[in-house]
C-alpha cells in the first residue's frame, strides 16, 4: 500500500496523482480501507452494467473496456465541483461511499496491492469521469481508456448519471 501526497507543478498548480490500476475482470474498485475485495457481488445489476458503475457498502466498482491496466487520476475537493467541461469525457457518473477508515483505496477485484489516498473519515460523493471508452472499443484502436475520480464530502445519495454515451 502506498500513500499519496499531492504536489504542485512549477507554476504552483496542484498536480493530480495518477495511477495505473489493474482492471481484472474488466473493472477496478474505489473502496474504503476497511472493505475487502469481493464485496460487490450482486451489485452488478443490469442497471449497473448499463452505466459501468456498481455500488455496495464501502465500495464502488467501475467497469472498464479492457482487461488490463487503466490510467486513473484522483482529486480530493472541499466541495462539489461544477458540472462543466465534460466534452472530453464519454461518461460521468456520481455515487456515494462511506470512508470510516480515512483511507480511500483504488484496487482491482484480485489485486492485493492498492493505491491509497488519505481523506478525513466520513461520507463522500465520488464523480467518475470515463474517457476514450468508445474509441478504445474500435477494431485496431490503440487508444487506452482513462479515468478521473473527483472526491468531496457529501451526504449519501443514489447513483446519478451526469453524462452517458452508449457503447457500441
Amino acid at each position: 500500500m502506498r500513500s499519496v501526497r499531492f504536489s504542485n507543478d512549477r507554476n504552483g498548480k496542484r498536480q493530480l496523482p495518477r495511477f495505473r490500476i489493474d482492471s481484472d475482470y474488466y473493472q477496478f474498485h474505489i473502496r474504503d480501507g476497511y472493505t475487502k475485495n469481493g464485496a460487490l457481488g450482486e451489485a452488478w445489476t443490469p442497471e449497473a452494467l448499463k452505466i459501468d458503475v456498481a455500488v455496495a457498502a464501502g465500495i464502488i466498482g467501475v467497469g472498464t473496456v479492457r482487461n488490463t491496466s487503466v490510467a486513473v487520476s484522483v482529486e480530493v475537493l472541499a466541495s462539489p465541483p461544477d458540472v462543466k467541461n465534460l466534452d472530453s469525457w464519454d461518461r460521468v457518473i456520481e455515487a456515494s461511499i462511506a470512508i470510516p477508515s480515512g483511507n480511500l483505496e483504488l484496487t482491482s477485484p484480485t489485486w492485493e496491492d492498492r493505491e491509497t489516498v488519505a481523506v478525513a473519515p466520513g461520507n463522500y460523493r465520488i464523480r467518475i469521469h470515463s474517457g476514450n471508452i468508445v474509441a478504445a472499443q474500435q477494431p485496431g484502436s490503440r487508444l487506452r481508456e482513462r479515468y478521473k475520480v473527483l472526491v468531496w464530502p457529501g451526504d449519501m445519495q443514489p447513483v446519478a448519471v451526469i453524462k452517458n454515451i452508449e457503447q457500441s
